[in-house]
């Protein structure tokens, strides 16, 4: 009986040693990876791919500064953040580790299956010409909306694949549609700019029509309760056919302006909401409220609808 109950002891003592023997070692090694003459930094880890290296005197390098500093956005010329090798393949061919700004990824519905290919401006005074000119013209609107990064390319162009599997251009149908290159896109990182070749240098309106286009990004994703007194002053008109208000077909301007209305074509109905709102988001766009004032200040609904949407927008940091 004793024989059995020493042999439980000694297997028990072994299992313990065997674990207190574990322990030490583990400690033994936590300790040496851990030494003073170690430094266990991750690598790259302060880093940061969207601004220059201290070392780095160059102009182009002082016009990412000085963006910074008075936009406090990052300028970026190239989507390529970095590209260095970090190893052979089985062939011996080097391999690369790429990082992107990958300004697609946050575009909503089909954006995941397009891509985008840029056309870089190389020339140092036409860098520095674009970055003036977003600085001066389009920063100053975005006020606390101003994005991480702004992406400043001589071109842009869209791509999808067809149903044969072969990329090719987006195209798009509408009137006014900038497809398939884009002057514009709106990313969480970046904002990307395209100067279109040129244009930008030569169109005075070139950035408020960028400008009007972000306007319209933002109001297109607020919710509902921050429309809700824009949409108001309208409520009992939206899509109400003329005859059934007790009004004539022979609806004049003056008639949709007092109710609220920008002129439509259209001589039977009020317009719908969602075309009510285009109207007003290129009006808060285009106007200052000045301007606006001057023009339709006679008109309470209008001066009311005008003044509710640029307040809705200011409430997500676009400066008018």
């Amino acid at each position: 009986m004793n024989m059995n109950v020493n042999t439980k002891n000694e297997k028990k003592m072994i299992k313990q040693y065997i674990l207190y023997v574990v322990m030490a070692v583990m400690a033994l090694s936590l300790a040496t990876s851990c030494s003073d003459d170690e430094d266990v930094t991750p690598s790259n880890a302060d880093e940061n791919l969207f601004y220059p290296n201290a070392e780095d005197n160059s102009q182009l390098a002082q016009l990412k500064r000085d963006f910074k500093q008075k936009v406090g956005s990052y300028l970026l010329f190239n989507d390529t953040l970095s590209h260095v090798q970090n190893g052979v393949d089985a062939y011996g061919n080097p391999t690369y580790k790429t990082e992107l700004v990958d300004v697609e990824y946050a575009l909503v519905g089909s954006g995941l299956s397009h891509t985008h290919t840029y056309k870089y401006i190389t020339d140092f005074a036409k860098q520095q010409k674009a970055a003036d000119l977003v600085a001066s013209k389009l920063a100053p609107h975005l006020g606390k909306a101003v994005p991480y990064s702004f992406l400043i390319v001589d071109s842009a162009s869209e791509w999808t694949i067809n149903d044969k599997g072969q990329r090719v251009l987006v195209r798009k149908d509408t009137y006014d549609d900038q497809y398939p290159h884009p002057q514009l896109l709106l990313g969480t990182r970046c904002y990307m700019v395209s100067i279109d070749g040129g244009a930008a240098f030569e169109d005075d309106g070139y950035f408020n029509d960028l400008f009007a286009r972000i306007v319209k990004d933002k109001i297109g994703r607020m919710p509902a309760d921050s429309l809700a007194t824009f949409y108001s002053y309208s409520t009992k008109y939206y899509d109400m056919y003329y005859e059934d208000m007790g009004l004539t077909e022979e609806y004049t301007d003056e008639d949709f302006l007092t109710h609220g209305f920008f002129p439509s074509w259209d001589t039977e109905y009020f317009p719908y909401k969602k075309s009510d709102l285009e109207y007003y988001e290129k009006a808060v766009a285009k106007y200052t409220l000045e301007s606006f004032t001057e023009k339709y200040g006679t008109y309470p609904l209008m001066m009311a609808k005008f003044k509710a949407l640029r307040k809705a927008c200011e409430g997500y940091g676009i400066v008018f």
